[in-house]
């Protein structure tokens, strides 16, 4: 009977750490340890869209980094891509993270701006009279879009908020339109293990 219940204590315990996040520490490096700066660093990456249907942003991809050095340095940072249309206004400079019901204000002054275009095409195949056939370009289509980088640190209070919700929300501001990201599930679970449990 001991045994019995020491192989179900085990089990339970077994699925408890199955779930801790592949990502963590980062896939590309399974050896969190940085020679180079002489600490721990773990990253995990996020791409969110943004709940709005009509918004003034495409997409946030987001690196948080945990630095951990061997004397007093526990730091973490989050590497902000927001991706929008060349026509839609810039986010502001502030913008806002709300963690349950507590909201923080953010200042992200320093950013870097860089755009890009991306080209596609459709082709179709027509059959000539002498049965061979020739691809021609049935359509083109060019897309421009713009990338705005910027980083911000995290304080106490915004650890100890993010680790008590269920559920975390990114909203920025640009010309008349909001855009809200939400981080959830199993990507707010990552979250916190990166924050506290590492």
């Amino acid at each position: 009977m001991k045994s019995l219940a020491l192989l179900c204590l085990a089990f339970v315990c077994g699925g408890c750490f199955s779930y801790y996040p592949s990502k963590l520490p980062d896939e590309r490096n399974s050896d969190p340890w940085d020679e180079f700066k002489e600490e721990d660093r773990y990253l995990l990456t996020l791409n969110v869209s943004p709940k709005e249907r009509n918004s003034g942003l495409y997409r946030m991809h987001c690196t948080f980094l945990r630095e951990i050095d061997q004397i007093s340095k526990d730091e973490i940072a989050a590497y902000v891509v927001l991706i929008k249309s060349q026509t839609s206004f810039y986010p502001e400079s502030v913008f806002y993270i709300k963690a349950e019901d507590k909201i923080f204000k953010i200042h992200a002054d320093i950013k870097e701006t860089e755009q890009y275009m991306t080209t596609s095409e459709s082709t179709k195949d027509i059959i000539k009279a002498d049965s061979s056939s020739v691809t021609v370009v049935d359509s083109y289509s060019i897309d421009n879009y713009v990338q705005q980088r910027f980083k911000f640190t995290f304080n106490q209070e915004l650890k100890y908020a993010i680790l008590a919700s269920n559920k975390l929300s990114f909203r920025f501001y640009s010309g008349g339109l909001a855009s809200t990201f939400e981080i959830n599930g199993g990507d707010l679970h990552n979250l916190k293990v990166l924050i506290d449990e590492i």
